[in-house]
């Protein structure tokens, strides 16, 4: 009776153990879309972003166009075209660029389409006015341009070009939202992995005749993902690490293990980070998640490093509390991001400006 009963629990912890393999290869599959799915939402919104800097430096090069001809007309100093020539060089460049970056979309392209008409009219102006003061008809010039006709083309390519910023910005909206939402399912779909992870390593102890085999396959996985995986107890001192972690901080899982967690935490934040750790360590519910923090970690060579960090709690069944942090190196992501809103904020001014002869 008792070898029969001692049979049945192991076809239950096998079966158990080999569900829940199957839902960890599930699972890795689905990380591994999602970090796509996350890459593909990125590059989105930095094109979005790129589009934006296009728009308003080809916007920066017709105003430069402008000051140039207008200083050489009020001066008859010919250092003054110096602006101009530069710009001429560029503005084919950049408006074939800007086209090139919205063949995607056809509500810039037809705007596209009206700048090209009102860019060559504009520089076709300025040509003339320039032409004339060479040739030393400065009045007619000067006439012409105080007739406003240069200064209607330049207010509707400003306006035409506020309008695609407008566009831009409602589609960089969007794009951000689903990089937020595709970021919260990279870090949902990693999240659950690990919780099978941590609960099929326990169970997995259970029976020691297949430890060794099924602890090889969730190491490789474990290895296998694109994510730092950080496990720490309720006194948030670290258990285990993956490979991930040491590219990430440039430390080695062994001196890790059995370090404060605060190791890896800049001093000016360990403060708050351990009431923000007690706090939501005593929450109730065992596997409440807390998706897409973004923080700064520290190096072993001392430097800083953001990260994007999602949480879950996981407790065995001998009610050791596990806390699992997946944790993603966002470095290039915010230069890319960072550099195109730097720019997009300084060329932002050139709508705004208004240019009075």
């Amino acid at each position: 009776m008792k070898h029969g009963v001692n049979t049945h629990n192991k076809k239950v912890n096998f079966i158990s153990i080999a569900v829940g393999l199957t839902a960890l290869i599930i699972f890795f599959g689905m990380s591994l879309m999602a970090q796509k799915m996350e890459s593909e939402a990125q590059a989105q919104v930095v094109h979005a972003l790129d589009v934006k800097s296009k728009i308003q430096t080809l916007l920066s090069l017709i105003q430069d166009t402008e000051t140039g001809q207008r200083g050489f007309i009020i001066t008859g100093n010919k250092t003054y075209l110096r602006p101009y020539i530069t710009a001429i060089k560029g503005i084919d460049v950049q408006l074939s660029a800007l086209d090139d970056a919205t063949l995607d979309n056809p509500t810039q392209q037809a705007y596209i389409t009206k700048l090209h008409s009102l860019i060559n009219q504009k520089l076709a102006e300025l040509a003339h006015t320039i032409s004339l003061s060479e040739q030393g008809l400065r009045q007619d010039a000067y006439n012409i341009v105080k007739s406003d006709e240069g200064q209607h083309f330049m207010n509707s390519i400003r306006e035409i070009m506020t309008d695609m910023q407008a566009v831009q910005d409602s589609l960089l909206i969007k794009r951000q939202n689903k990089l937020k939402n595709t970021s919260n399912f990279r870090l949902l779909s990693t999240l659950l992995l690990f919780i099978i992870f941590f609960t099929l390593l326990y169970r997995i102890s259970l029976n020691n005749r297949e430890a060794q085999k099924s602890r090889v396959l969730l190491n490789n996985l474990l290895e296998a993902t694109t994510n730092g995986i950080l496990a720490v107890d309720e006194s948030l001192t670290i258990q285990s690490a993956n490979g991930m972690i040491k590219t990430i901080f440039g430390y080695s899982e062994e001196e890790l293990i059995g370090q404060p967690l605060d190791i890896l935490i800049p001093q000016s934040y360990h403060a708050q980070h351990s009431h923000n750790a007690n706090e939501y360590i005593s929450t109730g519910g065992n596997q409440k998640m807390a998706l897409g923090r973004s923080v700064f970690g520290l190096k072993k060579n001392g430097t800083l490093v953001p990260l994007e960090i999602g949480l879950t709690k996981v407790a065995l069944e001998d009610e050791v509390l596990q806390i699992v942090a997946t944790i993603t190196d966002i470095t290039e992501k915010k230069k890319a991001t960072d550099a195109l809103e730097g720019i997009g904020r300084i060329l932002e001014e050139s709508l705004n400006e208004v240019y009075i002869f």
